[in-house]
């Protein structure tokens, strides 16, 4: 699987998965994988590498099925992982989706203004087409921005995946019957061979239920520390 790069990405094991996985990052449903912060991949370099790697190798396998889905690939997530596979998805000629809850590279959108950003591992080779380099938070969404948008990649935003699950392909009973269902909080369901599951791990931030949290003035996170500069 890692013929093609110097050095295999750096795994870190002490990143828990929330999903059982096995070497080839296939969760313990079959056809769906797993890519980027949530298979243990935090750093970007690394979730960039794996997630192009990964498309790779499941590129041949996708050619030689006759699986009649909608896509041959459906992409959870439009972070660091999940536009790297639909990079390498492109290049590769695959029919394929990336269904974003909210906006691209909406993870580092959330950091604060002017957060300096480090393309580590340092000794580790950049894999992949998405461009990665150590810079500020709002020059990578800028590049970033740019390359979806020459590149015309397939994202539906505002698309939050509700479900994902192995379903048995109309007429097929045989074994190679299968596809993935994926389904999104509005009800929209895409079929296809595979599925990759690159979400990450931030999640929504959770709330004390403490009077006057909902007030517009009130931030779950820091965005811009100048703002409050001299303020109490």
């Amino acid at each position: 699987m890692w013929g093609f790069f110097e050095k295999k990405p750096v795994f870190d094991p002490s990143a828990q998965t929330f999903i059982q996985t096995g070497e080839d990052f296939q969760s313990n449903i079959k056809g769906i994988y797993l890519a980027g912060d949530i298979a243990g991949y935090a750093l970007l370099k690394s979730a960039i590498n794996q997630a192009d790697a990964l498309v790779e190798s499941l590129a041949a396998d996708i050619a030689r099925t006759q699986h009649g889905g909608d896509y041959d690939l459906v992409i959870a997530g439009g972070g660091a992982a999940g536009l790297s596979a639909a990079m390498s998805a492109k290049r590769l000629g695959l029919k394929y989706v990336v269904l974003e809850a909210d906006r691209i590279a909406n993870t580092i959108r959330n950091f604060p203004l002017g957060k300096h950003l480090f393309a580590e591992p340092k000794d580790e080779p950049a894999g992949g087409e998405l461009w990665i380099g150590e810079c500020a938070r709002e020059e990578i969404i800028e590049k970033w921005e740019s390359q979806v948008a020459e590149s015309q990649l397939n994202i539906n935003t505002g698309q939050k995946v509700a479900d994902m699950k192995r379903v048995r392909k109309p007429g097929s009973p045989g074994p190679g019957g299968w596809l993935i269902e994926t389904t999104t909080a509005d009800g929209s369901k895409y079929l296809s061979a595979r599925a990759i599951l690159a979400i990450g791990r931030q999640g929504n931030p959770r709330k004390l239920n403490a009077p006057g949290e909902n007030l517009d003035k009130v931030r779950p996170r820091l965005y811009d520390p100048g703002k409050y500069k001299g303020k109490k």
